[in-house]
């Protein structure tokens, strides 16, 4: 399994990720340097495919039904992955 933070609003997003990656000895993905989430997540999914993960857990911004703009997000997010 591997994990791609690809939540780029939140504040600390990067690093509890890596935090709770590294305490469960799992591979990490992400990029404190992009802001483009699509692209974080497309970057991350292709490098663990590359590496033959089964399992590719992609962490976004969480969502609330009055942000059009990131549903939007997460729908380019989904074209961007494939997700299945």
């Amino acid at each position: 399994m591997g994990l791609v933070c690809a939540d780029t609003f939140r504040a600390g997003a990067f690093e509890q990720l890596k935090q709770n990656s590294a305490k469960i000895k799992c591979p990490f993905f992400g990029n404190r340097k992009e802001t483009d989430p699509v692209k974080i997540a497309e970057e991350g999914v292709a490098f663990f495919r590359k590496q033959k993960y089964e399992i590719i857990i992609v962490d976004t911004s969480g969502r609330h039904k009055q942000e059009t703009a990131l549903f939007d997000e997460m729908k380019q997010v989904q074209a961007a992955i494939n997700p299945d």
